[in-house]
């Protein structure tokens, strides 16, 4: 799916690639598409997936994922992985991303 992604992602003569590790975490990380080097990415956020998104498929794993909903007792099976053409990726507003305090070296 990577090696489809980039390809995916040359063709629209993109610098960079998003991969969407966990969408509820906005888990979200950039490959770049000239030598697949991959980074986290702070602050951002996917927007809405809606039916329109999935007509836009480019390809999905043959391994399945299982959630079940113990409130209305249903389960559904999705891919393991889905490639998109296009999803909107935006910056999260209101972010402060600070350093971590350091302690000075006790005396």
């Amino acid at each position: 799916m990577r090696k489809k992604l980039i390809e995916a992602a040359k063709e629209e003569d993109l610098e960079y690639a998003y991969i969407i590790h966990d969408l509820w975490l906005n888990l979200i990380s950039r490959i770049n598409v000239a030598d697949g080097s991959v980074e986290l990415v702070r602050g951002a956020a996917v927007n809405d997936i809606n039916l329109k998104t999935f007509k836009r498929i480019l390809g999905a794993s043959n391994k399945e994922q299982m959630y079940s909903f113990d409130a209305t007792q249903t389960t559904v099976i999705y891919p393991d992985a889905m490639l998109f053409e296009e999803i909107d990726i935006t910056r999260m507003g209101n972010i402060d991303f600070k350093k971590p305090y350091i302690v000075p070296k006790p005396k």
